[in-house]
Formats: C-alpha cells, structure tokens, sequence
C-alpha cells in the first residue's frame, strides 16, 4: 500500500509538539512496517540519522516558497498536484491541517481544538495581532472544519479532545479514534553520574522545581509565579523554580511579575533543550509542575513520570487521562490549593519517592509502538471505507 504522509513538521528546526509527534510516529512505523510503502512530503533535507535506515520510504522535499501564504499554496496546490502523480492509497495528514483539494482517502490528525478557543484562552506574549498570525490562524480554523468533514478518519490523542472535537467541528463520534501518544526513548531515569554533570553544566543546584512554558496564556506561566509566591519564603529559597522556556519573548512578557512578586532571585530561565537534554533536567528535578489551563494530551505530564519525577498537574482537560493516579491534580484556578499540593510534596521526601514509583509504572502504558500499531489499523479501516473487501485484503497488513 502506497500511504502519503504530509511530514512538514518532520524537517522543521523548530521544536514543538506537532514535530515530536510526526517524528516519532514515523520512526515507529517504519520499525513495525516493512511491507507498505511510505512516501514522506518535507520543506527540506533531514540530518542524517533522522529516520531509521528503511526500503519502504521515500522522501519529496517541497522547499518553501518565502511567501507569507507558503503553507497554504504548499498545502493546498502544491501537495495535491505532487500527490495527482504519486497516486496514494492514502494520505495520513498528521498535524491538525490537510490538503482537501485531492481524492484520495484521508486520515488526519488533529490533536486538540486550541485555535477555537477564544483570544483570553489562546493568546500569546509574542506577536498574536500581526496580519500574518492572524491569516494563519484563520487558515487553519477554516482547514480544520473542512479537513473534518473531508476525512475518512479523525485521529486524536486523548478522550477530552475527542469530545472537544465531536462539539467544535461538528462530526459524528463514530468517525474519531482515539490514539494516545507516548514519550520518547530518552525520557527515563538516568545514571546518577550522568544527572550530576549535567546539574554541573547548567548550575542547577541540588534541589528545584521545574516547569516548562509555553508562549500562551493557557500555559499559565504567571499563574504558576503566584502559585510558587504562596510557598512559604523557606522553601522557594529551598526549591527555587527552573524555567525551559520555547520563545524568548516569553522571558521579556513574565518578568514584570517575578519583580512585582520579589521573585527575582528565586525564579531562573533556562534555554531550549533537546529531548535528550530535557530528560536529565527531568531527572534532576525534585518536582515537575504543570498548572496548564488546556491541553489535548499533556505529554510533558508523561515524560516526567517516566523519569520518575513526582509531578503536580493541572486537573483539567485531558491532564488526568496520561497521569491516571499517579499525579497530584488540582484546579490551576485554585493558585491557593495548587500551592499547598505543591508545598505537601517538598515536604515529604516518602511521598515523593512513592509518586515517582507510581509515575514510573504509569508511563509503562503508553509506547509508540502502540500508537502506531493503532495508526495502521486506522489506515486499513480508512481503505475499508473507500474499497471493496478483496481489494483491501491485497493490500492489508501483514
């Protein structure tokens, strides 16, 4: 079977959730599959060692264009006419927007309805009033609807967005299929040795909280200032919090209120890491902290419980569905008992060994190998709705 991945996120430099996702999703695919052909649409060369050595993978680099409406002529005219002579069995759409204008059969993904929230929710400290986010955003919300409606099957990563999904876009249950996503291979306990030279190299001391956040408000990066502010001066001096942050103006947009809340020698900035720098970061961490406002998964939730890092979440959206039991959860809103959690847990060495027990046992039910066993299915109910029943045992998975 000849399956067309829209892999642009796959060659980005840029980090982000869509590029984890594609990664590792075609990583897994092309470990597991051997027998169907994958053909994979970048904007550019990837490094090498990106992708496993495969036979059953091809790749079409579709450069971009340096043109404010680039992804939507690439994504609408360029792709399609690319796809017309590749002639897919399917196209697998895996980052929220997707080519409608073609026929062949469509699976897409979308994650979560965060571009539909309103602008309270979902604004950002960089630039959201500039005519090109603006644009984008109107793409994208316009494409979600349509790419909806034109898909055969609407993958997504948690129950709550499903329901999210089902009420925003306005399609039936029975075309949405769950598939929950997973960490990467790097997010486990490191060796002690490992952990201590990289709390050298970055001068972390010995014990601190750790966050990671986001350009948008949902992310809740002032919210979590006050939170800590509540804990008592002790143990912010004791436990001081460490930031990764994924923009730099989110630095200039925060630290307004770290002065106004005399943070200023208790919060730290950290720079953007690698996934294999970010999980001895985990590792280092005495606790994790996540007051996010929304979600459509919450994987950074998992990649602290699988290195075994105690964390103290938000309770809302799809948060509960990847910690299960083995997280605090509390109400973001709530900054006083998110801050009492919080402090119950720095307090407590025994509670915080036996959450990253439980953390670690938690993380075991997620795996890629699992999310792209479900993908595959999901490619071969696809063609079972758009062929018939010989046609599509010729080309199953085998």
């Amino acid at each position: 079977m000849e399956i067309a991945i829209e892999a642009r996120s796959l060659s980005h430099p840029q980090p982000g959730g869509f590029k984890t996702y594609t990664t590792n999703l075609i990583k897994e695919l092309l470990r597991i599959d051997s027998i169907n052909q994958y053909t994979l649409y970048l904007d550019r060369p990837l490094p090498l060692g990106t992708l496993p050595s495969s036979d059953n993978v091809d790749t079409c680099i579709m450069s971009p264009m340096g043109l404010v409406l680039n992804v939507p002529i690439r994504e609408q005219i360029r792709l399609p006419l690319k796809l017309y002579r590749k002639q897919p069995h399917l196209i697998h759409a895996p980052c929220t927007t997707a080519p409608i204008l073609t026929k062949f059969p469509l699976v897409i993904t979308i994650h979560d309805t965060i571009e539909f929230l309103n602008n309270s929710q979902d604004g950002s400290y960089s630039p959201m009033t500039s005519p090109k986010r603006r644009l984008m955003s109107l793409y994208s919300r316009t494409i979600q609807r349509l790419g909806a409606r034109r898909a055969k099957v609407i993958i997504t990563d948690s129950e709550h967005s499903k329901q999210d999904i089902i009420h925003t876009l306005q399609v039936p249950t029975s075309k949405i299929c769950v598939i929950p996503i997973a960490h990467a291979q790097c997010y486990q306990p490191k060796p002690p040795d490992a952990v201590k030279e990289f709390r050298h190299k970055f001068h972390l001391p010995a014990n601190f909280i750790f966050t990671l956040v986001a350009a948008s408000p949902r992310k809740n990066a002032k919210g979590l200032l006050r939170i800590f502010a509540r804990l008592p001066i002790t143990l912010r001096k004791k436990y001081p919090l460490f930031m990764v942050q994924t923009h730099n103006l989110l630095q200039t947009g925060i630290q307004e209120e770290i002065e106004r809340l005399n943070l200023t020698n208790q919060v730290h900035f950290l720079p953007q890491m690698s996934d294999d720098e970010l999980a001895l970061l985990y590792n280092a961490a005495t606790v994790f902290v996540f007051p996010s406002l929304y979600e459509g998964f919450g994987l950074p939730v998992l990649e602290a419980m699988a290195c075994g890092t105690p964390v103290v979440a938000s309770s809302l959206t799809s948060i509960p569905e990847v910690s299960g039991k083995a997280a605090t959860l509390v109400d973001p809103r709530d900054e006083a008992e998110f801050a009492y959690a919080l402090e119950t847990i720095l307090i407590n060495p025994n509670k915080q060994i036996a959450m990253a027990e439980a953390g670690l046992h938690q993380a075991q039910l997620f795996s890629w190998e699992h999310t792209a066993k479900m993908t595959l299915a999901t490619y071969q109910e696809c063609l079972l709705q758009t062929t018939s029943p010989s046609t599509v045992q010729d080309i199953s998975f085998r």
